[in-house]
């Protein structure tokens, strides 16, 4: 079982745990059904593996993948947990993964144009592209930054300097390998090149500048 799964079935065993620790508390009938709802919350987790067929122990089940395929979802909080590995990647063509078209544009008018017109622009795949909050910090991450992060329309409402690109201090995951991303940007002038409209709206040196 990965990591990822296995957090989610001792998160629910916790969470379970927790309720039960009240016991002492309440009266027997609220016993029995805190019992009751500590043992629904890690069968609940147990089956949700069983019913997804996520039980396979390779490291190539990537439910990590499986969660950032979800087009619709706006908030993704996995923060201060042991997941680890690499962040995946995706490619244009690849598990119905699509690129930007005009389509995203008549919604976001010309600001997403890069994305659609530029030859680099329409290698970047389309993921979570309603996210408005992805926090991953605090992890076991290695690796690169892809490029459908570094190129993300929502990557600065998501404060990547405190909420995604900082890993655990000092961490070391089951490897024996020191965590953390290899290419985090340092200056974003790469993005605002891409996107131009958000240099006024997300680059406060340059406001400061101004002024």
């Amino acid at each position: 079982m990965s990591k990822f799964l296995r957090n989610m079935l001792i998160g629910a065993a916790v969470a379970g745990c927790g309720v039960v620790a009240y016991k002492k508390l309440l009266t027997p009938e609220a016993q029995a059904k805190a019992s009751e709802t500590a043992n629904n919350l890690v069968a609940t987790a147990k089956n949700y593996i069983e019913e997804n067929n996520l039980k396979s122990e390779k490291e190539s089940d990537n439910v990590l993948r499986r969660l950032l395929l979800w087009e619709s979802l706006e908030n993704i909080v996995l923060q201060n947990n042991y997941l680890e590995g690499e962040l995946p990647d995706f490619k244009i063509g690849v598990d119905g993964v699509r690129g930007y078209t005009a389509e995203d544009l008549v919604a976001t008018g010309d600001t997403l144009s890069y994305l659609v017109n530029d030859p680099e622009g329409q290698k970047i795949p389309r993921i979570l592209p309603n996210l408005k909050r992805l926090s991953i910090n605090l992890n076991f991450f290695t690796g690169e930054l892809p490029n459908w992060v570094l190129y993300h329309p929502h990557l600065k409402d998501w404060l990547p300097e405190i909420l995604f690109y900082p890993q655990e201090e000092k961490g070391v995951n089951s490897k024996g390998k020191v965590v953390g991303f290899s290419n985090v940007p340092k200056v974003y002038d790469y993005y605002y090149q891409a996107y131009p409209k958000y240099r006024g709206k997300y680059d406060v040196k340059n406001d400061i500048e101004e002024e």
